[in-house]
């Protein structure tokens, strides 16, 4: 038993052995895991610092990108952008359009010669009518006339009748001044001519009356066809009364007329009563007549002189009646018992006056014509305009014409120009075949209109509208910039040139006050007469304000800089 004891301990030492050797074994197994896997952390720990490392340098870059991209964006963000042009060799081309409205050139008035009715109207008011076409026809009252006349006749008469009076006191001033002169006057010794002066007087009444009775007889066969007219609704009862008062005035002045005569005849029983109270005195002195007559006779020279003045205005009455009585003798002769009254020219009727059945007085307007194929058509221009000239020609435009005017008058008013056109006529014709004289070097020259019209200058009428275009182009080349491109300052004008420079951020653009001398302009462009002699970028147009100096993008950089 006990070497079976022996033999079981030492099978238990050797398990215990080979426990020990195996727990060893796994001690060591352990132990070189342990310093593998540290290894490997050592490892892993240094790569990834390697990576942290790349990151951080690529956040630092891409910072630094970001920062130098904000930085420009920055810098440029509130710089103006600006687009830019040239100056460039051309001409001017000055063009403005306006309304106007036609006009007739020239109107002709058709009057009566004479008194009468119109008895048929022929036309109406727009018609056109040709040379010699009738307009109106007309009776004339020959009783009229005849009583024209015979007022003529009377009127000659007491013109006479007045001569002879003055030639008499002449004579008798005549004679009186000679008695003074010769110291033959005696104060007894009165002339009667004082009582022929009254008597020639009183035959000076007696015709006026009878020339009253002449008037009224006329007056009242006047008043008979006009109630006749009346009753026939052709004239309105304001015309008959008037008639009838133009009677009663008559009647009025025969009864002052005969009141006068009443008071000739008591002139006449004194002056013959003076002249005889003066004869039977013979009181005065010598002193006293010598006095008397140096008057009397400066009285009697100027009386002389008046006497002459009179004498001469009646001689001029004479000669008026005598053309009054031959211009009745002609109507007569030339106006049997009617008239027509024609037009003296190819015209269009503007108005009418008259009508069927009126009656019209010598010189009474009948129509008014318009000259047709010729108008005038009045436009305004701006009074800054100076580019319009008389002679220069337009074109004149609507729905139904297009015809090309001449420029006859430039009239200059407080804040416009007005300009008369003519289209059609001799002038215009004439115009159009002589080609206008060409302007002075360097003047505005004008570019005439092309030939093509369409519309008859004949089928235009007063009143039609127009468009009116005036165009002129510069005969010479000059330097121009658009008006745009130009400013004004305290010094005058100026252009801002784009310039180029070296900055921070490299090639950077910027602006350069450059003053210039201007001559005309168009509605594009303005003449430079000096400050530019060279074609580099100016400013035309920016989207916010720039001043000299400053830093400008450029829209159109490439037209001008190499990139």
């Amino acid at each position: 038993m006990r070497r079976n004891e022996a033999k079981q301990g030492a099978t238990r030492r050797n398990e215990a052995q080979r426990g020990t050797a195996r727990y060893n074994e796994a001690q060591q197994c352990t132990t070189w895991h342990n310093n593998v896997e540290w290894e490997d952390v050592e490892m892993n720990e240094k790569s990834g610092r390697l990576s942290g490392l790349k990151v951080v340098g690529g956040i630092f870059f891409a910072l630094l990108l970001m920062l130098i991209f904000l930085s420009n964006t920055i810098y440029t963000y509130n710089q103006p952008t600006v687009t830019a042009t040239t100056p460039l060799n051309g001409r001017l081309n000055k063009i403005e359009t306006v309304g106007g409205m036609a006009q007739w050139t020239s109107t002709t008035d058709y009057y009566t010669e004479a008194q009468g009715k119109i008895s048929e109207v022929l036309v109406k008011e727009g018609d056109r009518v040709s040379n010699g076409q009738e307009l109106v026809r007309l009776e004339f009252d020959i009783e009229d006339i005849e009583q024209r006349l015979k007022e003529i006749d009377i009127s000659r008469r007491k013109n006479d009748l007045d001569i002879e009076n003055i030639h008499m006191r002449i004579e008798r001033t005549k004679r009186n001044i000679t008695d003074l002169e010769n110291e033959i006057y005696k104060t007894d010794q009165v002339s009667d001519y004082d009582i022929r002066l009254v008597e020639a007087d009183i035959k000076q009444n007696e015709l006026e009356i009878e020339q009253a009775d002449s008037e009224i007889a006329r007056l009242e066969e006047e008043l008979k066809g006009l109630e006749t007219i009346y009753e026939a609704g052709g004239v309105s009862l304001s015309e008959v009364e008037a008639a009838k008062r133009n009677i009663q005035s008559s009647y009025d002045k025969k009864a002052s007329l005969i009141t006068k005569r009443g008071t000739l005849d008591d002139r006449l029983d004194n002056t013959r009563r003076n002249i005889q109270d003066t004869r039977s005195k013979n009181s005065e002195s010598v002193e006293k007549q010598e006095t008397s007559r140096t008057k009397q006779l400066a009285d009697y020279q100027a009386d002389l002189a008046s006497m002459d003045q009179e004498l001469k205005a009646k001689e001029l009455d004479k000669l008026s009646l005598d053309l009054q009585e031959e211009t009745q003798r002609k109507t007569l002769e030339k106006y049997d018992n009617g008239k027509v009254i024609c037009a003296t020219e190819d015209s269009s009727i503007i108005s009418l006056s008259v009508s069927v059945g009126q009656r019209v007085n010598e010189g009474q307007l009948v129509a008014v014509c318009g000259l047709v194929g010729e108008y005038e058509v009045l436009c305004r221009v701006s009074l800054d305009n100076n580019f319009i000239a008389v002679g220069d020609t337009c074109r004149l435009e609507n729905s139904s014409f297009s015809i090309e005017g001449v420029v006859t008058n430039i009239n200059p008013t407080e804040q416009t120009k007005e300009i008369t056109v003519l289209i059609g006529g001799k002038a215009v014709d004439e115009n159009a075949d002589s080609p206008p004289e060409p302007p002075p070097t360097g003047r505005l020259g004008f570019r005439r209109f092309g030939q093509q019209n369409f519309g008859d200058v004949n089928d235009i009428t007063a009143g039609e509208s127009f468009d009116v275009t005036f165009e002129k182009t510069s005969t010479g080349s000059y330097i121009l910039v658009p008006n745009g491109a130009l400013n004004i300052d305290g010094n005058g004008y100026f252009v801002y040139q784009v310039k180029q420079r070296d900055g921070i951020l490299g090639k950077e653009l910027y602006l350069e006050k450059l003053y210039v001398y201007i001559g005309d302009s168009d509605s594009d462009n303005t003449i430079i007469t000096r400050g530019i002699t060279f074609f580099e970028p100016i400013v035309l147009l920016s989207d916010k304000g720039i001043t000299e100096g400053g830093v400008v993008k450029l829209m159109n950089e490439g037209d001008f800089f190499a990139d």
